[in-house]
């Protein structure tokens, strides 16, 4: 049996094997990235950015897009939208 080393307890949604301390799979990686713990996290990181004065960038549609702290918006380029087609069971992520 292993030991415990006082980790702390994880959020319900994610993996049995992750709260057990084993390695991440790619399922259990996204049950996380779907969880509200990690929009909370990937807010909370952006909004240190914004207060160390560090542009985001991200994509809007196919725009690339770099927007700085004083609120003004780059637009970097242009992506193409790809041809292919993801198929009904498969969902982009994004927890913004």
């Amino acid at each position: 049996m292993p030991e415990k080393h006082g980790k702390k307890k994880l959020g319900a949604r994610v993996a049995p094997s992750v709260a057990a301390g084993e390695d991440a799979t790619d399922n259990d990686v996204i049950v996380f990235l779907q969880s509200p713990r990690a929009a909370a996290a990937i807010r909370a990181k952006l909004r240190q950015q914004r207060a160390k004065g560090i542009p985001i960038t991200f994509m809007r549609g196919t725009a690339i897009v770099k927007r700085y702290p004083d609120g003004r918006e780059e637009k970097l380029g242009e992506v193409a939208r790809p041809k292919y087609r993801l198929p009904a069971d498969v969902s982009i992520i994004s927890p913004l």
